[in-house]
């Protein structure tokens, strides 16, 4: 198979273009920690030291991302925990 030929199956059954926007994925986390540099610290004060992000399957991986991508910066003053439940955790 040619490239030609593996780029137009790769377009029959991509609809929503996933291959692209994976391709893209390392470029997208880099300008997002640009931007977060860039913006102006909210002055919010939190009274938890932990951050809960709620999810089932492929809405958890978002959590997973962010909190594997925290563990990289020292003196991340919050625990991320991912709940993959039908419920609030108590």
């Amino acid at each position: 198979m040619n490239t030609t030929e593996y780029n137009q199956r790769i377009e029959k059954f991509d609809s929503q273009k996933m291959v692209d926007i994976l391709k893209n994925f390392a470029n997208d986390v880099k300008n997002a920690i640009e931007l977060g540099q860039k913006a102006k610290q909210l002055p919010l004060q939190l009274f938890s030291k932990e951050i809960i992000v709620l999810g089932m399957g492929g809405s958890a991986i978002a959590g997973d991302t962010v909190r594997t991508i925290t563990y990289a910066f020292e003196g991340f003053p919050y625990v991320i925990k991912v709940v993959r439940s039908y419920s609030f955790p108590k």
